[in-house]
């Protein structure tokens, strides 16, 4: 009889899905691997339809209550607020009213309100971010270690820490330093230090760096999901660093209809999924070069569909360009009804990250599944998503509005442009990137 290897995932789940619970999904099924994960309950955050078919049956989970979670409460009440506007933005765009002073009233009241929570909720986070290091839930790593002893201390196992937040590895590194048997892989989901979002100053991020050093040179391999991640993890740490790329998440047996495309065959849909980080995405280039389009041919019908959280920023962008009848907010849906809605768009589009050519956006893989044309809008088309563009032929790439104005004059001629091919994308799944997780555990495993 073949020896069981023992993988423990010791990560918030919470924040690390939807990678981590796709590879835990997946992992669970080879009958070689007894998997294990040690996290915090993340039953009020992950729906079922977050999560792969029959996640909460897979395997042994070992979870534990957050006593205090202040960032959680702030979401929570953040995201209540948002849920309202959505609502209302949702059922203004159906009945396509917009300028009635009674809509006006009502939208400026909650605007108003829903910044106001956001300043407060900005200041109190940052004090508590401050306060707490390396994270918010530092105060949880006691509860990491009191489980693993309790169930795993007399095996061998790999445990598989997941960021963010920097504590699922500080967790790992006192049950690798405390127990005997046992081999870590350190997986970057998200960058500690060298994120590209990273919000403290100079001296913390010092700090920080001298701390991730010490925890993560102790661990025995490390994965990430870009090359250009894993060039400056190995060279930083001196560690061989291994890339197992995000993925998308396969759906089965599941329809939708959002009723938000018209059947005019004639008109250009374009849609955008999840939230805009402004400082590092150049949502003008998008804009200018729809404004000049409408602008030169009016007669031409585009419409765009934005979908996530409402934002004010994205708003004055809007009113910006003129652009309120044709460019839309439509609100937040379940994950499940997104990934089948961008299979009904004639053109997806995405934001690449300006300064860190390594970044990867979750919903970049769901556009490859969803097979429809993808058109990225960056300064660097050899980025990581960039060359995966290129490699499948399935998108554009545009550094200038000026290009992506050509692109719309000509957009009859790019309809054969594209190849959509189904068995190209299995490249990019979580079912396929969880067998490069499976090779490593078995690799290193004592």
């Amino acid at each position: 009889m073949n020896k069981k290897y023992n993988v423990v995932f010791v990560t918030d789940l919470e924040h690390s899905a939807p990678r981590i619970s796709n590879f835990l999904h997946y992992l669970s099924k080879d009958n070689d691997l007894n998997v294990f994960l040690i996290g915090a309950d993340y039953s009020d955050f992950l729906s079922a339809n977050d999560l792969p078919v029959d996640f909460n049956n897979d395997f042994k989970k070992y979870l534990f209550n957050r006593q205090f979670n202040l960032m959680s409460y702030f979401r929570k009440i953040y995201l209540k607020l948002i849920k309202s506007n959505n609502s209302q933005v949702q059922k203004i765009n159906n009945s396509q009213v917009y300028k009635t002073n009674k809509i006006k009233n009502l939208f400026s009241f909650k605007f108003q309100l829903k910044k106001i929570i956001v300043r407060i909720k900005t200041i109190l986070v940052n004090i508590f971010l401050k306060l707490n290091f390396p994270d918010q839930y530092i105060y949880t790593l006691y509860k990491y270690i009191k489980i693993y002893k309790k169930y795993f201390k007399d095996l061998d196992t790999v445990i598989i820490s997941s960021s963010p937040y920097p504590t699922s590895h500080i967790a790992a590194f006192c049950i690798k330093k405390r127990f005997k048997n046992v081999k870590w892989i350190a997986d970057y989901r998200d960058m500690w230090t060298y994120n590209h979002n990273y919000s403290f100053g100079t001296m913390r991020k010092m700090i920080d760096y001298k701390l991730e050093k010490f925890i993560i040179q102790k661990c025995d391999y490390i994965t990430t999901v870009s090359e250009p991640w894993a060039l400056k993890l190995s060279k930083s740490f001196e560690k061989k660093t291994d890339i197992i790329p995000n993925g998308f998440s396969k759906i089965e047996n599941y329809d939708t209809k959002s009723g938000l495309l018209s059947t005019n065959s004639n008109k250009i849909y374009f849609l955008y999924v999840g939230t805009i980080s402004f400082n590092i995405h150049d949502v003008e280039m998008f804009l200018s070069g729809i404004r000049k389009f409408i602008n030169e041919d009016s007669s031409k019908l585009v419409e765009v569909h934005f979908c996530g959280n409402y934002s004010d920023l994205l708003d004055v962008l809007i009113k910006k360009y003129d652009l309120n009848v044709v460019v839309k907010q439509i609100g937040r849906f379940t994950r499940n009804d997104v990934i089948l809605m961008q299979k009904t768009y004639d053109y997806l589009f995405y934001f690449d990250c300006l300064i860190d050519d390594g970044v990867l956006l979750l919903k970049f893989f769901e556009y490859i599944y969803a097979n429809r044309p993808i058109l990225a809008f960056g300064n660097n088309e050899i980025s990581e998503s960039g060359k995966i563009l290129k490699k499948l032929r399935r998108g554009e790439y545009f550094k200038s509005s000026n290009d992506f104005h050509y692109f719309l004059k000509n957009i009859s001629l790019h309809k054969n442009k594209f190849i959509l091919n189904n068995e190209e994308n299995e490249e990019y799944s979580y079912e396929t990137q969880s067998l490069k997780l499976n090779k490593l555990i078995k690799k290193i495993h004592l």
